[in-house]
């Protein structure tokens, strides 16, 4: 049996080319590469997930542990490494262990890597070897520009689609052209593509990545797709997931609810149920040639043109493409804003002001600067004139050798207690997030920022597996740990946070669930009640029932039940805003609304929620803000202070 099994594994390395297989012992190790990139310029956003296949092929069972850290460092560096937990293989059997790479590069100056594998406690001798591109052209120090938009095409995409993508990563973009580096929004709310341009602008270079595996032995994560701007697929690998693997669709489902994109060929594909939920409200395609769904944060595009007949379809898949580099740009632009723009402290420190500015975690941050110019004042006429006037009077001027010493060390102490003093001692967190919760379907989409600032070095950070985070980095010192725990959670060990500097994180979400809502009972059209089921206290509930009529409440508690009043016949102490009363009601608009207020990037500033104006809310929907955490969003570090939170529920109920 043993035999059968080390020649299965070596026809898969000499054949399939796709796995990469080490033997220690009685452990056989293979890394499932799952995309092949058409070009050097790797992924420049999300999250890369490295699979490993570890069979244990010995009698007794054996504990294995993986850790991915760069073949070189150098100085003024904060290297990443990542690492999974000691997962014990049974005998005879094999596990799969995953390994994530946050938007951050393992290392400034290189690309390549070694994959320590540690069996039953002991490192062994041999390492393999990788070369791990993702992230590392962000920011190159040699020049250069990477490719935006990243692009992904499954095993069964024709040749001639694959042909005309692969064409335009090689294109080369009108640098000269403003209009080159912007592309124009897109303004169009209807399910069927409006084509044509007069000055159409030059397309951004694209990556193009292959799938190694079938789709069906894809990842059943979201996070492993997140630094793909769009998935190709044809409409019968759709089919097949639905029959043999609905965990790997899910996976693709919530990779575009929660922001990306999917070209699907084949005009024989139908909205999945879920999805038919949420575009019930008049949207349609009459064309099954070419259409175009908005589902939550995300796009999904059918073609009809499956092969050679694409060019009957130029304009829709100009609109597509177009639309691909809008996405590439946006994440670009929001990697920007998360890293510093030079190792120059003026400007770092500039950026750390404006994510200040935008989420403070403190009252002040910064330096008193007068009262440290008088310590320092004080302190030089104490250690020189004074002292040495008093030892001359004294006659022990050979004392200066320890007074010196002695005055720096208690000045130091009293920079020190003055620091302590002026600010105490902290442990806190802010944040700014929004959540889309469709109380039908049972699923929650999270976007937001969140904050944390603590005196001393604070707990462990720890996140979800549906969680993708993005640190703005700040400063170049220490190691950074991302372990996968036995749970799946993501725990960031090292210099993730440090002490007395204000750490930020981007965040992104999605989940099913069904514990937390806000049911309604309308039995009583004029005086309807809410019961507050998201286990924190609601600032105010905007709620739009099925006649559309708006009601609202104030201060709920966790559990409590309200009766809401009627927006016309009493005013709540928030104003409803009117800035865009203009704009058609429907679900699609009020979420794309939340969309662009959390997409909208700019380079070199974080991005603020927008507050979603009541006049946007359709039949069956509302608006809640809480007060404290996001209830959708783990806290990361546990045991802060709450000191500045703004939190907006979308919600959708059942009618």
């Amino acid at each position: 049996m043993k035999k059968i099994i080390s020649c299965f594994v070596l026809i898969c390395v000499l054949f399939t080319g796709r796995l990469f297989a080490e033997t220690y012992g009685q452990i056989t190790i293979t890394e499932i590469a799952d995309f092949s990139a058409s070009n050097s310029n790797n992924t420049i956003h999300g999250y890369q997930e490295y699979r490993f296949r570890v069979q244990n092929r010995d009698t007794e069972p054996h504990k294995v542990k993986l850790s991915l850290s760069p073949a070189e460092t150098f100085n003024r560096t904060k290297p990443l490494v990542l690492s999974t937990d000691a997962v014990e293989v049974p005998a005879g059997c094999y596990v799969v262990l995953r390994m994530l790479q946050p938007p951050v590069r393992l290392d400034i100056y290189s690309s390549n890597a070694t994959i320590t594998v540690n069996i039953d406690g002991r490192n062994q001798r041999d390492e393999m070897s990788r070369t791990c591109n993702h992230m590392f052209n962000t920011r190159s120090y040699y020049g250069g520009t990477p490719a935006y938009s990243q692009i992904c095409f499954t095993q069964q995409v024709p040749q001639a689609i694959r042909d005309f993508f692969t064409k335009r990563s090689t294109d080369t973009p009108d640098t000269t052209s403003a209009t080159a580096k912007t592309p124009t929004p897109t303004t169009s709310t209807t399910s069927r593509v409006t084509h044509g341009s007069a000055t159409p602008e030059p397309p951004q270079p694209m990556n193009c990545s292959f799938s190694n595996l079938p789709i069906e032995e894809w990842s059943e994560s979201w996070l492993a797709y997140s630094r793909f701007d769009c998935l190709v697929i044809t409409s019968g690998e759709w089919k097949t997931l639905s029959m043999r693997k609905q965990s790997v669709l899910n996976a693709i489902m919530q990779y575009v609810e929660i922001g990306g994109m999917i070209v699907i060929l084949g005009k024989d594909w139908e909205l999945p149920v879920d999805w038919k939920l949420i575009l019930q409200n008049g949207e349609s395609a009459e064309n099954k040639d070419q259409r175009e769904f908005s589902i939550v944060y995300g796009k999904v595009f059918v073609l009809g043109a499956t092969g050679a007949d694409v060019a009957k379809e130029s304009s829709f898949f100009d609109s597509i493409v177009r639309k691909i580099d809008e996405a590439g740009n946006k994440q670009f632009s929001k990697l920007e804003s998360m890293q510093p723009q030079s190792n120059r402290f003026t400007q770092n420190f500039v950026m750390m002001e404006q994510w200040h500015n935008s989420m403070p975690v403190l009252a002040n941050y910064g330096v008193n600067i007068r009262l440290v110019l008088l310590l320092i004042v004080v302190f030089a006429v104490v250690i020189g004139p004074v002292n040495v006037f008093v030892l001359r009077a004294l006659n022990r001027r050979i004392w200066l050798i320890w007074t010196v010493p002695a005055t720096s060390l208690l000045a130091s102490f009293i920079v020190l207690l003055t620091s302590f003093i002026s600010e105490g001692i902290l442990s806190q967190s802010s944040s700014d997030t929004i959540t889309i919760l469709d109380q039908r379907r049972g699923t929650a989409a999270t976007w937001g920022k969140v904050g944390y600032y603590s005196t001393f070095t604070p707990g462990t950070p720890q996140f979800s597996p549906e969680t993708e985070i993005m640190p703005y980095m700040e400063g170049d010192y220490g190691t950074i740990e991302l372990k996968m725990n036995a749970a799946g959670n993501q725990v960031l060990a090292g210099s993730w946070i440090l002490p007395r500097v204000p750490a930020y994180f981007m965040l992104r979400k999605i989940q099913s669930q069904q514990k937390l809502n806000i049911t309604f009972n309308w039995s009583d059209p004029e005086a309807p009640t809410a019961t507050n089921g998201l286990g924190v206290k609601i600032k105010s509930l905007f709620v739009c029932s099925s006649d559309d009529k708006l009601f609202f409440a104030e201060n709920i508690n966790a559990g409590e039940q309200v009766v809401l009043k009627s927006t016309d016949t009493a005013s709540p102490s928030q104003p409803t805003p009117t800035t865009i009363e203009a704009t058609p009601q429907t679900p699609r608009n009020m979420v794309e609304f939340a969309r662009t207020s959390k997409t909208n990037y700019r380079q070199t500033q974080p991005v603020d929620n927008v507050d979603l104006p009541i006049s946007m809310l359709f039949k069956n929907t509302y608006r809640a803000e809480i007060e404290g955490w996001n209830p959708f969003l783990e806290q990361g570090v546990p045991k802060m202070k709450t000191y500045k939170h703004k939190t907006q529920i979308i919600g959708i109920y059942e009618k």
